[in-house]
């Protein structure tokens, strides 16, 4: 097999990401590899989720090879590097790597033994086309809210629902509006959905499924994923509506979050205060009495009568206002009650409020 360097490079990253860190199967460790008619197919799985990349290559060839092996022989030296690598079997049990002229040898395993397909491919029937910027922005947003708590198993996913995209720990929710609707809802396990954001970009993607499994397919890569069992909450509940707030802020995003990345560097493990009267202050204090305290005028206010006092998460807030510079609108009730943060693009998060 002959195929351009940095391709086949960047392709092993992103199927490194499937490959289990250890695992009893040696095989699971592996990239197959199978080129033919001018294309090269080099897929990994840990048997719940299936990665697929296709790249042009030149010759015949089916081996397993140690897939971040492979990807470290293969890494370009500078950005400008681009060259060819050469895979040629040696024997059944060892295959010649060559690299812009360096020459390694590496033992392969038995493309057999590597797991088939866990659903035929012609098993799988066309669901919905999602733009690939749009799905990986809503996963952007949403991924930070899954739970990674494996006591509640149901929480560790991905919600695709009712035209959003949605993900809770049970201490906050993230939602991004994601259109078209699916026909019916899916639970992504938080993995594989974290490679699904790293693949989708330009173009778009296709969403297929067959009995319990998921296949998103953009570009060069196919990632077939397991879906999760279980019930997924019904979020919807714990979400105040957009005018149920008895006080609301507009706010530019830029200065809470730089502020509040502030005080978290203070007071890593501390809550911040929250102070809400003719303006919005942020104070943190922790046991070593290491204390800060900012304050940010709103655009608009809405609050009146005695301050209003509340507990939140630094990190959960600063996630939940997302990573670009914008104005959100912050909806406040008592004390006990969530935080509703509505962003533009269809985005909402939810904050619960902890004990100061």
């Amino acid at each position: 097999m002959k195929v351009a360097q940095r391709p086949l490079y960047e392709a092993l990253k992103e199927l490194t990401r499937v490959v289990p860190i250890k695992h009893a199967l040696t095989v699971l460790t592996m990239v197959l590899i199978e080129v033919r008619n001018g294309l090269a197919t080099l897929t990994s799985t840990d048997l719940e989720t299936r990665l697929t990349y296709r790249l042009p290559a030149e010759g015949e060839l089916t081996t397993c090879l140690p897939v971040k092996l492979l990807r470290d022989l293969v890494k370009p030296e500078s950005a400008k590097q681009n060259g060819e690598v050469v895979i040629e079997p040696m024997s059944d049990k060892q295959v010649r790597v060559e690299v812009a002229g360096a020459e390694s040898r590496v033992a392969c395993y038995v493309p057999l033994d590597f797991p088939d397909w866990p659903v035929a491919p012609g098993d799988f029937k066309p669901n919905v086309v999602w733009d690939g910027d749009l799905l990986r922005r809503s996963l952007d947003f949403v991924l930070p809210a899954v739970s990674h708590d494996k006591t509640r198993p149901h929480l560790g996913g991905v919600y695709f629902d009712s035209g959003r995209a949605v993900a809770t720990d049970g201490h906050r929710l993230h939602w991004h509006a994601l259109e078209p609707k699916l026909p019916k809802s899916l639970l992504l396990p938080g993995a594989a959905a974290s490679i699904l954001a790293q693949l989708a970009c330009d173009g778009p993607v296709n969403l297929s499924r067959a009995e319990g499994w998921s296949r998103f397919e953009g570009g060069n890569w196919v990632l077939m994923s397991k879906e999760m069992d279980g019930t997924y909450p019904h979020y919807t509940q714990v979400v105040p509506g957009a005018n149920e707030a008895t006080s609301v802020i507009l706010l530019p995003s830029a200065p809470i979050r730089r502020e509040l990345q502030r005080l978290k560097r203070l007071a890593p493990k501390a809550n911040v205060k929250v102070t809400l009267n003719g303006a919005l202050s942020l104070s943190i204090q922790d046991h070593d009495a290491n204390q800060a305290t900012a304050v940010i005028k709103p655009t608009e206010n809405s609050h009146t009568g005695k301050d209003l006092v509340i507990g939140v998460n630094p990190a959960y807030l600063v996630e939940a206002l997302g990573t670009a510079d914008e104005t959100v609108r912050v909806g406040f009730g008592d004390a006990i009650d969530p935080v509703r943060i509505d962003l533009p693009g269809g985005r909402l998060s939810i904050v619960m409020p902890v004990r100061l």
